[in-house]
């Protein structure tokens, strides 16, 4: 009798044991079964989000695609009217590149009466028989549309102008006695210069400038501003044609 007694101690005892590690284990899963449940919870609250991102890229995705279409067609329309447009410019620049030579070459005369003149390149020169001082002949070149006091641009223009006499005459070249360099009638700095030996020089009084100087009649001299000389003008007729047309229209 105690000894069955004693077995059902001891199986109790190991059923005890059994049953408290079952509940552990129940336990431990109910922990790991709550936090499944909360791990879904925020994965489908993610899909959610996912979702209606992607929708919102989808409408946004249609919008996209209607306005690149409108632009593409647009696009189409705007390289069509391009197209023509650059065709009649085209044509008008043949005509302006024409008309201008015409004038070059004397076929057509754009200049006051009693002016004699040569071309060189893409301009017309005016070489005065009058002297004037240089103000005098910078407004008088300057008179005329699309011409000024010659800006000599390179040792070709520079070959051009000293080849045509021997006179001292004004260029369109002056600085404004404020200490400031040298600077060409249309605002822009001399860049390429052509100074006589020890020129320039007395620079305090003698802001303007000649081709032609005492001892070297090839290149400049700085001069005062007062002092007469006869003048080139340089006359651009591709300017004056485009002025002309920009007026008529």
């Amino acid at each position: 009798m105690e000894n069955k007694l004693k077995d059902i101690e001891i199986e109790n005892r190991s059923l005890t044991i059994r049953f408290q590690n079952l509940m552990t284990n129940h336990s431990e899963l109910m922990t790991y079964n709550n936090e499944l449940n909360t791990s879904h919870s925020k994965l489908m609250t993610d899909f959610n989000k996912l979702n209606n991102s992607y929708n919102e890229l989808m409408t946004n995705h249609s919008k996209v695609m209607t306005t690149y279409n409108e632009l593409n067609t647009n696009y189409s329309k705007f390289m069509i009217n391009y197209n023509e447009v650059s065709t009649n410019y085209t044509a008008l620049d043949d005509k302006v590149k024409k008309f201008a030579k015409d004038v070059r070459d004397g076929i057509i005369s754009l200049h006051p009466s009693g002016w004699n003149y040569t071309s060189f390149r893409k301009s017309v020169y005016h070489f005065s028989t009058d002297s004037t001082n240089w103000a005098d002949a910078n407004i008088t070149c300057a008179s005329i549309s699309c011409c000024s006091l010659v800006i000599v641009d390179d040792s070709a223009e520079q070959e051009f102008i000293k080849n045509y006499d021997k006179e001292k005459r004004w260029i369109g070249l002056q600085k404004d006695g404020a200490g400031n360099d040298f600077q060409w009638v249309d605002g822009t700095s001399l860049a390429t210069a052509f100074w006589a030996s020890d020129e320039p020089n007395n620079e305090n009084t003698e802001f303007c400038v000649t081709k032609g100087a005492e001892f070297d009649q090839d290149k400049w001299n700085n001069d005062m501003c007062n002092a007469f000389h006869r003048r080139i003008c340089e006359f651009k007729p591709e300017c004056y044609v485009r002025k002309k047309l920009e007026t008529d229209d």
